[in-house]
């Protein structure tokens, strides 16, 4: 346990940042607001770990023979605060260096020293997968950011009553995967190209460590990430190794939406950013009652309405790249299930909105990306009684 370390703060900050992420905000148990550090002298090896009884993540850092931020010194290991060591180490310049007799840290740089009191390092436990089936598979970074993006944000909150709904569903085969996300209210659906190996598995991973690994994934275009999907759990790494984070999955079938994503057979073609700047504006004035906004066909533009009894109403008339020139009755939706449906399609200029008739749900496609990504949204009942109208002075999109 008395462990004597040296490092560069960039990758010292680097490492915990990641490793940090999955702390929980409450916690039953303390030890899970603790990070384990270990230093390996014979492996020249630094791994920082965290563990929920659902993920656990390791960030490594490797002694180099040349111009290496790490000397070990020492080996050994510690179970410190995390947000408190990050907090610390976070405001320092240049070296950092980390001394440890039996539970208690010694953290010096510059002109400032710091005691931090720690749990003994066998009292962490990491989640680790046991699968028995694997199947692994690479893809780049971007993609598989761009598959996440694209459901995980359409899942049910962690309250539902549906826990299965609170995961995104991975199916893989030997050529894609493809990932689909529902509330019950939208689905989302993704797929990307993959060269895999291994029996098919088809899981359903929590929605809020997908979210931690997406804000972890590098951004350099050339990286590649290994996942080995499990009947229990999915394995992702990258940095060859350097980055390893295990994701439980959930028990239970994802339901078989295969029928409910399908592309509305009218359609109109509309510009997806000028389309979020209209949603967003009407959204002010959207009725209380499950964020209500009203669509309105016209011959080349949808006008789109807000009414809310206590602040006023607005409407906003969102011009179409395209049409297939079919007559549509008016609809009513949750203007925040389309905000953020149009904004996990980033990078994509146009989008395909299909329709199925009045009180029926919408599609919406990113054009160009045939058969690659859909996502669905319910409409909310139209009536006599539910319809809105305005007498605002109408403004017209660019």
């Amino acid at each position: 346990m008395n462990m004597k370390i040296r490092l560069n703060n960039v990758e010292l900050v680097k490492a915990l940042k990641d490793v940090v992420r999955i702390i929980p905000s409450t916690v039953i148990r303390q030890s899970l607001k603790f990070v384990h550090i270990s230093a390996d002298l014979e492996g020249e090896r630094l791994d920082f770990s965290a563990s929920t009884d659902d993920t656990s993540v390791q960030q490594t850092i490797f002694q180099l023979a040349v111009e290496s931020p790490l000397k070990i010194e020492r080996g050994g290991a510690c179970f410190l605060p995390g947000k408190e060591l990050l907090e610390i180490v976070k405001r320092a310049n240049g070296e950092v260096a980390i001394e440890v007799k039996e539970t208690k840290a010694t953290i010096k740089y510059g002109k400032a020293k710091f005691e931090l009191s720690g749990l003994d390092p066998d009292l962490f436990i990491p989640y680790k997968s046991d699968s028995s089936r694997v199947m692994a598979s690479t893809v780049s970074s971007n993609d598989l950011r761009k598959l996440l993006s694209r459901t995980a944000y359409a899942t049910a909150p962690s309250n539902d009553h549906r826990p299965i709904l609170q995961g995104v569903n991975f199916r893989l085969t030997e050529s894609e995967i493809t990932a689909t996300a529902s509330d019950g209210f939208r689905l989302s659906k993704a797929s990307i190209e993959s060269s895999a190996f291994g029996d098919s598995v088809n899981i359903t991973i929590p929605s809020t460590p997908l979210s931690r690994m997406l804000g972890m994934l590098p951004t350099d275009e050339d990286e590649e990430v290994t996942l080995e999907f499990g009947d229990t759990a999915l394995l992702a790494s990258w940095n060859d190794g350097g980055t390893r984070i295990v994701m439980r999955a959930l028990d239970g079938s994802f339901p078989d939406v295969s029928r409910i994503m399908v592309s509305g057979p009218s359609w109109v073609i509309v510009n997806r950013q000028k389309m979020i700047e209209s949603c967003d504006g009407i959204a002010i004035t959207a009725a209380e009652e499950n964020q209500k906004i009203q669509f309105e066909f016209e011959n080349d533009s949808i006008k789109i309405t807000g009414q809310n009894s206590k602040i006023g109403d607005g409407s906003w008339y969102l011009d179409f790249v395209e049409s297939d020139g079919h007559t549509r009755e008016p609809m009513l939706f949750n203007v925040a299930f389309w905000l953020d449906t149009l904004r996990s399609l980033e990078g994509v200029e146009n989008v395909r909105l299909g329709f199925n008739g009045q009180n029926q749900p919408a599609s919406i496609e990113p054009c160009g990306e045939e058969n690659n990504s859909i996502a669905v949204i319910s409409a909310i009942l139209y009536s006599a009684s539910s319809k809105l109208s305005t007498t605002t002075k109408e403004s017209k999109s660019a």
